[in-house]
């Protein structure tokens, strides 16, 4: 699967072959069909298991956080950590969520994980007196842009500050003095 996830990453669902794919994890074709009945089954598998082990890492965070901020900033460092330390499962991430073919299938695997997500903010963004649906989407809209900033211009980009920046707007309407 890290072959998979380094040929996809590298190359994209287009430029990537299961040749090419089994090859690098050093399996012959006929192994690589006998698990995966084409490029976009293996894909795909790929794509749920990312999201299954992500939702299970980062969501009993989420539940052992002791404040609202808290899972706040877990929701952020959801992003950017994994971002950090393999930009080539984002990247892949990011084709399969703009590709029609996966659209469907990216949102049903995805959904899930951003309801969770939605309910376990709304108390930050309620005490706040904010919208907590558009409050969430508006956190959604910013961690893609990091995302997709952060593809672009790699290690230049400035993806800790942009983190702080986000979380400091928060901290910043907590502890101001309520009128």
């Amino acid at each position: 699967m890290d072959a998979a996830l380094e040929v996809f990453g590298e190359r994209g669902f287009d430029g990537a072959t299961v040749n090419e794919i089994a090859k690098k994890a050093e399996v012959s074709n006929g192994l690589m069909y006998n698990y995966f009945v084409s490029k976009e089954d293996l894909v795909i598998t790929l794509f749920k298991d990312f999201l299954a082990n992500h939702y299970e890492v980062w969501s009993k965070r989420t539940k052992e956080a002791k404040s609202p901020f808290e899972k706040l900033t877990i929701a952020v460092d959801r992003y950017i950590i994994p971002l950090k330390e393999d930009p080539n499962k984002w990247s892949l991430i990011r084709e399969l969520s703009s590709r029609a073919e996966f659209k469907e299938e990216f949102w049903q695997s995805v959904n899930p994980i951003r309801d969770f997500y939605k309910e376990a903010l709304r108390p930050i963004y309620e005490s706040l007196g904010l919208n907590a649906e558009t409050e969430f989407w508006a956190l959604q809209t910013y961690l893609e842009g990091i995302s997709l900033c952060y593809h672009s211009y790699g290690h230049r980009y400035p993806l800790d500050e942009m983190r702080e920046t986000y979380l400091s707007r928060f901290q910043y309407l907590i502890d101001k003095p309520k009128k």
